[in-house]
């Protein structure tokens, strides 16, 4: 037999097995690519996200053309108001703000925006909660990572994402579009309600109104009107250096990488808490010599706003409307200060030395209080954050108002702080709070010891 007569048969059938093998690929190519628009279709008619925030700021970045990006959690899309910042800046600038947004996040929105923007500037907010968070590997919440990445449009960058972002175990439930974590309801009447409105021209209306005064989003802006008449925190622990992940420094890291291969500005910052918070915790100053440090190494600085002299920048408890965000009105006090402090290429002058510094130039006052329950929710603590002053001048007058009764007195200028609730009701504690015998706060907390169970003898 000539080597024809082996050949020729071979390559032929060789031929025909890659057609079969083309064949079924391109098949199989097929019914992937259908399978995954029939799930993405009926995910996006059984999930509700028409009064999600991150989907109208995504909606209004992809729309906008802007110079000058914000990054960070909600402190950022809460404090930064765009208008203030583009008149005293000459900028267009936009807030990229997300919900306990981590820097991996504010990463991915970075390369988004630049792949759609000629940007000039970024600034970064370092949140401090948001720097103590897990290791990636570690993250098992992930409602934060997906209203990021259910909106990242270039998918490159979103697969590169949730890749980092979550644990391999965990990659079906973020690639796919149903699973935890994503407002998804298989209810009838929900998912009715939920494709009726998604009709309707107002779910693609990003002009929305965001509190009672009427206000509305203004490029990520979201403004509160709230006021906190008294602030009350859950309590603080210190800061230690090693709650800092290595991820943390990555994502940092690949920010400044990616700017400076791009030739963008960046700049690191913290937007202004309660000082209930900063003093609860004790070492604040810790946390600012860690990061001043850490970003020194890629010769970046960082301008902490907690520590700005009161000449420029007075904060006081009704510009925030709780213990840890700046309302509408902090916000514009803080947004004039903040463009006004770049358009001065940064002076420094403008802060303390030290948040301790601080504190120390100001007069004595009680900043807030720690309540905590105890005791298996039978009890609470109250904690004065008072710093100089001494927890014997303060004292407490406690009454009680069950569901559908009246006030009645438990305590009278009583210097206990761990108060013990009515046993088998629900209802709401007053606290009057007398410094030097002058009220000076009026705490309530809600209770439901109903079922609390005591031992009779």
């Amino acid at each position: 037999m000539d080597n024809e007569d082996v050949l020729f048969p071979c390559i032929y059938g060789i031929m025909v097995i890659m057609k079969c093998n083309f064949s079924m690929c391109f098949h199989i190519f097929l019914f992937i690519c259908g399978f995954t628009l029939i799930l993405t279709g009926l995910g996006y008619l059984v999930r509700d996200d028409s009064n999600m925030n991150a989907r109208i700021m995504a909606r209004q970045l992809h729309r906008a053309r802007i110079d000058t990006l914000f990054l960070g959690a909600s402190h950022i899309y809460r404090a930064i108001n765009p208008a203030i910042i583009d008149e005293r800046l000459q900028c267009n600038s936009f807030v990229a703000g997300t919900a306990s947004q981590e820097l991996d996040a504010s990463y991915a929105l970075l390369r988004e925006t630049c792949g759609r923007n000629r940007l000039r500037k970024v600034f970064v907010d370092l949140d401090y909660w948001q720097s103590i968070k897990k290791e990636h590997a570690e993250r098992n919440n992930f409602k934060s990572i997906y209203i990021v990445s259910d909106y990242l449009q270039n998918p490159v960058i979103k697969c590169r994402y949730l890749m980092h972002a979550t644990a391999p175990e965990y990659w079906f439930n973020s690639f796919s579009p149903f699973g935890a974590y994503k407002d998804i309801s298989f209810h009838p009447a929900k998912i009715k309600a939920n494709i009726e409105l998604k009709l309707r021209e107002k779910y693609s209306d990003y002009d929305k109104v965001v509190n009672e005064d009427g206000d509305h989003m203004i490029k990520g802006y979201i403004p509160h009107c709230g006021v906190a008449d008294v602030i009350v925190s859950k309590g603080v622990s210190k800061f230690k250096p090693e709650k800092i992940t290595a991820d943390w420094k990555q994502s940092v890291a690949d920010i400044v990488s990616y700017c400076r291969a791009h030739d963008i500005e960046v700049s690191f910052f913290s937007v202004p808490i309660t000082d209930c918070k900063l003093v609860d915790m004790g070492n604040y100053d810790e946390y600012i010599d860690f990061v001043t440090t850490f970003l020194s190494q890629y010769g970046c600085s960082y301008y902490d706003f907690n520590l700005a002299r009161s000449e420029y920048l007075c904060l006081d408890d009704t510009d925030f409307y709780n213990d840890d965000h700046i309302n509408k009105y902090g916000a514009e006090k803080f947004s004039k200060c903040f463009a006004g402090f770049i358009a001065a290429d940064a002076d420094e002058s403008i802060f303390h030395a030290s948040y301790a510094e601080k504190i120390k130039t100001q007069p004595e006052r009680i900043y807030g209080y720690v309540m905590r329950d105890i005791k298996d929710g039978s009890a609470c603590r109250i904690k004065p954050v008072s710093g100089k002053i001494k927890q014997k001048r303060i004292l407490y007058d406690v009454s009680c108002k069950p569901d559908g009764g009246e006030w009645y007195c438990i305590a009278v200028e009583t210097a206990e702080r761990e108060i013990t609730y009515p046993v088998g009701m629900k209802g709401v504690l007053k606290i009057c709070v007398r410094l030097d015998g002058i009220e000076c706060a009026t705490l309530t907390k809600e209770f439901n010891t109903l079922s609390v169970v005591t031992e009779k003898n």
